[in-house]
């Protein structure tokens, strides 16, 4: 996140999936690892993104 800040902004772009979303059958694995896709990308702009962006 350094280079963001000395950029003055930029963009963070991850790949998921609905299948973090809802559950697919016979995809448990998948599944919880773009769930946690999801949820590193939450944490991370409420981390980060007020020191970056503001």
């Amino acid at each position: 996140m350094r280079r963001l800040k000395v950029a003055e902004g930029g963009a963070v772009i991850n790949f998921g999936s609905i299948s973090g979303r809802r559950a697919e059958p016979g995809a448990a694995a998948y599944s919880a690892s773009k769930g946690a896709v999801h949820a590193w990308t939450r944490t991370a702009a409420g981390t980060w993104g007020p020191t970056v962006c503001g």
